[in-house]
């Protein structure tokens, strides 16, 4: 599936990724909220880190759903190639 999502409820979000938005992020408040606008700005991409899951891209994060688009599994973040 690759289209454009936006948040209607129907995405969970992993407590997993939840830490990692702390973590890699440094989001405290407000979390799942946070990754919900991610989610709503962010395009599909291919990407090679990224294996049993959908990769949603916005900037230098990624935000990683199962394969069909239902939880939210992780983010990460990779720089740009250059």
């Amino acid at each position: 599936m690759h289209e454009s999502r936006r948040h209607d409820g129907s995405i969970d979000i992993s407590a997993h990724a939840k830490l990692r938005a702390m973590q890699r992020l440094g989001v405290v408040e407000s979390v799942t909220n946070h990754l919900y606008e991610l989610l709503d700005r962010a395009t599909p991409v291919e990407t090679d880190h990224v294996s049993g899951g959908q990769a949603w891209r916005i900037g230098n994060i990624y935000l990683v759903t199962d394969t069909d688009g239902e939880v939210l599994q992780t983010i990460f973040e990779k720089e740009a190639d250059r």
